[in-house]
């Protein structure tokens, strides 16, 4: 089930680059393999690890928000 789920994905992705609906891009440095997912109710989400290719990318919050027990703390004197 599994196998023709993907056999049928490929085949709609292909139909749509045939078509311009997408187009295919070669290696980028923020492409994430998508693998598709089988839902319990039989469609299929597409999923990604961005872990190592997104994530290194992005800026990292240098000013996070105070936890409310500090807040408190301050406020109390």
């Amino acid at each position: 089930m599994f196998r023709s789920r993907c056999k049928k994905l490929s085949t709609l992705n292909w139909l749509k680059i045939e078509l311009g609906i997408i187009s295919q891009v070669s290696m980028l440095e923020y492409a994430t393999p998508a693998v598709p997912v089988i839902k319990q109710d039989g469609s299929i989400r597409i999923c990604g690890n961005y872990n190592t290719t997104v994530n290194p990318f992005l800026d990292v919050d240098r000013y996070p928000l105070p936890k409310v027990d500090d807040l408190f703390t301050a406020l109390s004197g």
